[in-house]
């Protein structure tokens, strides 16, 4: 599912949603409807969508952002029920996930059939010594690790076996995962769900996203982030795609720390220069050698201290 070839026109369409591409208010290149924010008092057609990027804003009372964001606003839905509805009105829309889609007179919300408590209960909630000693070889407290980030454990069976799996939690629901080896010797040591195991695409999603509030650190990978703690977002590698983009704006985040591995860092330089028009702040801080994950002591207190203040 991409949002830049989402139809907002089709959608609009589909959901009776009065829509002007021509007219009074109206710039070329955008369709206009009426805010449906609950704070915008303006009845006309000030709410602008722009057809090639997917933005929205509102003229009359400022509210911007992305389309996920607008139909959580038109639907009454959570952020993974707007990626299905997303995914519905695509030139190429995913057709490997089961959609169980109804629109009755109710008003019932978009539900997708993949049930991720059916994938998930293949793994463990009893973690083998192996699993334990590599976290604990890390400099990882396993005792606070696995319940807050609700982790589990394959052992030695399966695609998986002999990692530790890392759920992606969305507005407080499992919406895929991460399977991180922990015998130093897989050629993949991080190894992301498919599609066809996810609700949502996993470069679809940013990690610990629910922990964090209007300042963060991008970072790329999940050790990184609990290495940081709260507040520290992940993006599952170096490329950013620009649904990541739109879930920060979505969610608020108004200054970013930008934290990339020593090997990325220039990689990273572009990306915050594309994205600091977007936010109030964007720095790209430096590594001179290995990941954040790397961080001890006074370096960790320094960086934790900027979305602690």
């Amino acid at each position: 599912m991409s949002i830049e070839t989402f139809d907002p026109i089709a959608y609009f369409e589909n959901r009776d949603i009065v829509y002007s591409t021509e007219g009074k208010n109206v710039t070329e290149g955008w369709c206009n409807i009426e805010c449906p924010f609950p704070f915008c008092n303006d009845p006309s057609n000030h709410m602008g969508v722009n057809l090639e990027s997917k933005l929205f804003s509102c003229w009359a009372c400022g509210e911007k952002g992305g389309m996920d964001r607008l139909i959580q606003e038109l639907e009454g839905c959570t952020w993974p029920e707007s990626q299905v509805i997303l995914s519905q009105f695509q030139e190429n829309p995913y057709k490997d996930i089961p959609l169980d889609t109804k629109y009755p007179e109710t008003g019932s919300k978009t539900v997708r059939s993949r049930d991720m408590k059916d994938i998930l209960s293949s793994f463990s909630d009893q973690f083998p010594k192996i699993h334990l000693n590599y976290l604990k070889g890390r400099d990882f407290d396993p005792e606070i690790l696995i319940p807050k980030y609700r982790l589990k454990a394959c052992y030695n069976t399966g695609k998986y076996k002999f990692r530790i799996i890392a759920p992606v939690i969305m507005d407080n629901e499992i919406v895929s995962f991460v399977g991180m080896d922990v015998t130093r010797q897989a050629k993949v040591p991080y190894k992301n769900a498919s599609d066809s195991e996810s609700v949502i695409s996993i470069k679809s999603c940013l990690y610990n996203l629910d922990n964090a509030n209007e300042t963060v650190i991008l970072v790329e990978g999940i050790t990184d982030v609990w290495r940081i703690g709260d507040g520290a977002i992940g993006t599952f590698g170096k490329k950013v795609t620009d649904e990541q983009v739109n879930l920060l704006i979505r969610n608020g985040i108004e200054k970013i720390y930008i934290l990339s591995d020593s090997d990325a860092y220039y990689d990273w330089k572009i990306l915050a220069e594309m994205i600091a028009p977007v936010f109030n702040s964007v720095e790209l801080l430096e590594l001179n050698s290995g990941d954040p994950e790397n961080l001890r002591g006074d370096n960790l207190k320094e960086i934790q201290d900027l979305i602690r203040k």
